[in-house]
C-alpha cells in the first residue's frame, strides 16, 4: 500500500541557489507538456502531481511525486553539481519509493541541461506567462548548473557542539539532525581547486586567504543566518511554545 502524501511545504529559504531553481521548476510543472515529459524521463506516470514536501520521517526531499489517487509514487532531490551520494544514501535507506536525482551533471537520473532544453523545445506553445516562467528556470539553469554549492555533511567538533548557538539549535526538533551532522558547503571555488579552510566541522568556500578565527567567525554568522532562522520560522509556524 502507497503511503499517503506529506503535507506541502511553503518556506522555502530562497538565500540558497537550488532552492531558487527548485521554485522555477515547480512553477513550469504548470505547463502539462513539460510536466509530461519530464516525470516520464524520470520513469514515472505523467499524470501524477509534484510539489515541495514538509518534513518525512526526519527528512524532506525537494519534492515527492504523488499518484492521482493520493499515494506517493516517488521522491526528487536537485544538485546544482553532482548528486550528493551521502544523501541520497540516507533518503534511500528511510523511503521505501524510488528517490531521484535531478543534477547539474550528467550523474543523476536527469540532468538540468536536459531540462532547460525541453522547457525551450516547449516554449514557443505556451502562454505569454508561461514564457516568462520558462525565461527564468533556463537562465538560472545556465548561470548555476554545475557552478555552485555541493553539501555534503560531517560531524562538529565538540568545541563547536558547546557553543551557546548550537546548543539552544539542538533542543529545537527541526535541526537535530543537522546539529548531529553539521552540513558542510564546497562552492565553485574549491570545484575548482581552490578549497577553503575546514573550521569547526565547516568548510569555508574562501580560497586560502581565511585565518581560522575569521572562518569560524563567518561560518558561526552563516549558521546563524540559515539554519537558526529558517528553523525558527518552522517552528513559529508550527506553534512551537517559547519559539520566539
Amino acid at each position: 500500500m502507497a503511503a499517503p502524501p506529506p503535507a506541502l511545504f511553503v518556506q522555502e529559504y530562497l538565500g540558497a541557489a537550488e532552492n531558487r531553481v527548485n521554485l522555477a521548476l515547480f512553477a513550469l510543472l504548470n505547463v502539462d507538456s513539460f510536466r509530461e515529459w519530464f516525470l516520464k524521463r524520470l520513469g514515472l506516470p505523467g499524470d501524477a502531481t509534484v510539489y515541495p514536501p514538509q518534513n518525512v520521517k526526519g527528512s524532506r526531499p525537494d519534492f515527492v511525486v504523488v499518484a492521482a489517487d493520493g499515494g506517493v509514487l516517488g521522491w526528487i532531490e536537485v544538485e546544482l553539481g553532482p548528486p550528493d551520494q551521502p544523501q541520497l544514501g540516507a533518503y534511500r535507506e528511510k523511503f521505501d519509493e524510488p528517490v531521484l536525482c535531478i543534477a547539474g551533471t550528467a550523474a543523476g537520473d536527469l540532468e538540468l541541461d536536459a531540462v532547460a532544453s525541453a522547457v525551450l523545445a516547449r516554449r514557443p506553445s505556451m502562454g505569454r506567462q508561461q514564457q516568462v516562467s520558462a525565461d527564468v528556470l533556463v537562465a538560472l539553469v545556465n548561470r548555476l548548473a554545475g557552478t555552485t554549492e555541493v553539501w555534503n555533511y560531517a560531524e562538529p567538533r565538540e568545541g563547536l557542539r558547546r557553543e551557546p548557538l548550537i546548543a539552544a539549535l539542538a533542543e529545537r526538533s527541526c535541526v537535530k539532525e543537522l546539529v548531529g551532522g553539521c552540513v558542510l558547503a564546497r562552492s565553485s571555488a574549491e570545484a575548482q581547486g581552490r578549497q577553503g579552510p575546514v573550521v569547526a566541522g565547516i568548510l569555508i568556500p574562501t580560497g586560502n586567504t581565511m585565518t581560522e578565527p575569521d572562518a569560524l567567525n563567518q561560518g558561526r554568522e552563516s549558521f546563524r543566518r540559515q539554519a537558526w532562522g529558517g528553523c525558527l520560522r518552522a517552528a513559529v509556524g508550527r506553534g512551537e511554545p517559547n519559539a520566539a
